[in-house]
């Protein structure tokens, strides 16, 4: 089977490499204008304020009998110096285990929320990583149910204080409607510090606020970040308190030290599988994982 995949790896190579880092001379004038009309240079000034940030992490593994986990998350505050504010951490089972996965995701998500609303009169700014709209699609989710009562109540500090900011690596969304995500466009098609013209979305059936948008680059070269805040903040001054924090190859460091802290790795994944007994040798490579 490998040989008939590589063939077709090889027939649409040119499309498929192509796509992912195209010259910005590629698009069409009528995209490089509409992106560059939207996109506003601005190089921030630091001011002096304490940071928080918010991250959690998750590993699951199915057996014959059900859903083993384990969720964690931690809250990290960054001043003078970045230190541990918060941190919890929950190991369970889920029986019979039917959607595994967006259970133990909503329980992660529901431990990072917590913390984040025990952490709000802390900092000045609290930085969540991922998507607000993304946590609020678990509320649109039949898997999960059971969980729409607590995910609700945990959400709902968070979504309306009013130094929350939520901080995406990427994003599928395509407002604009040029035919490729906007985040795509944004990072190929411009090199300065700024920000993109701001869009509000209306949060409508479970949280009645509004929801602004923008996408942003912190330092000349750095990724572009999709920033979303429910406060009315200006952008400017969201800014100016995310670079108090340091800042590496264009991402705030008390992000990237709190999502290293909470991840699973490897070794961590095999002690917790030890610990518990559940550690296994494989018959071959091949042999199907739901055999164990």
């Amino acid at each position: 089977m490998i040989k008939k995949v590589l063939e077709q790896v090889t027939l649409h190579w040119p499309e498929v490499c192509a796509d992912p880092l195209p010259s910005p001379n590629s698009f069409p004038d009528r995209v490089k204008l509409a992106v560059r009309e939207s996109w506003k240079e601005f190089t921030p000034s630091p001011v002096q304020a304490s940071v928080a940030a918010v991250d959690g992490g998750m590993f699951y593994r199915e057996t014959r009998g059900g859903v083993i986990y384990a969720v964690d998350a931690e809250v990290l505050v960054h001043d003078e110096t970045t230190r541990v504010l918060l941190e919890d951490a929950r190991v369970g089972v889920l029986r019979p285990g039917k959607n595994g996965k967006d259970v133990v995701g909503a329980h992660m998500s529901m431990m990072e929320l917590r913390l984040a609303s025990n952490s709000l009169d802390s900092a000045d700014l609290v930085l969540m990583d991922g998507s607000l709209k993304a946590k609020l699609n678990l509320l649109k989710k039949d898997s999960l149910n059971e969980l729409k009562v607590d995910l609700t109540r945990a959400i709902d500090p968070v979504i309306h204080a009013p130094n929350v900011l939520w901080i995406s690596k990427t994003s599928r969304a395509s407002s604009m409607g040029l035919g490729y995500p906007d985040h795509y466009l944004y990072e190929v098609l411009t090199a300065s510090p700024g920000f993109s013209d701001l869009r509000e979305v209306r949060l409508g059936s479970f949280f009645n606020v509004t929801l602004l948008e923008s996408f942003v680059r912190l330092e000349k070269g750095g990724p572009v970040l999709k920033l979303e805040w429910t406060s009315g903040a200006d952008i400017k001054e969201l800014l100016s308190l995310l670079t108090s924090v340091p800042i590496i190859r264009g991402y705030p460091y008390p992000l990237l030290k709190v999502h290293f802290d909470v991840r699973f790795g490897t070794e961590d994944r095999e002690t917790i599988l030890s610990t518990l007994g559940l550690k296994v040798d494989k018959v071959a490579d091949w042999w199907p994982s739901q055999f164990y």
